[in-house]
């Protein structure tokens, strides 16, 4: 187990230097990488993470629908998780609100928003 770990550790940190670098492609694949690792270790809550890092590299290049999706599976992920759930959880709505807003889609952003500070 310590080998897939420290595998999936390694995805997601190439993942982050790779979003430093203005490499999204790259820095996707590693953290989807280290998402697929962390789940098959039944680590819910570093795969979240890994979800929610997707969900920032996929916002940055205006993929606009995938963040939304990967912040919504994240969420589900740390409704479970019980380590520091709220915060994370109220960024995944928080996250969501302003992706709708900039696609001009003002009731939905609006109801992450409040969905992320009624948490």
């Amino acid at each position: 187990m310590g080998d897939k770990s420290d595998m999936a550790e390694s995805l997601y940190e190439i993942g982050e230097i790779m979003k430093e670098q203005k490499q999204h492609e790259k820095a996707i694949s590693s953290l989807q990488g280290a998402y697929a690792v962390f789940k098959e270790l039944g680590d819910e809550f570093s795969a979240a993470v890994c979800a929610m890092r997707s969900a920032d590299v996929l916002r940055e290049i205006n993929r606009q629908e995938e963040p939304i999706s990967k912040c919504a599976e994240a969420y589900g992920m740390l409704e479970v998780e019980d380590k520091d759930p709220r915060f994370r959880r109220t960024r995944c709505l928080r996250e969501i609100g302003e992706i709708r807003k900039k696609q001009g889609f003002h009731n939905e952003a609006i109801f992450s928003l409040e969905g992320a500070y009624a948490i």
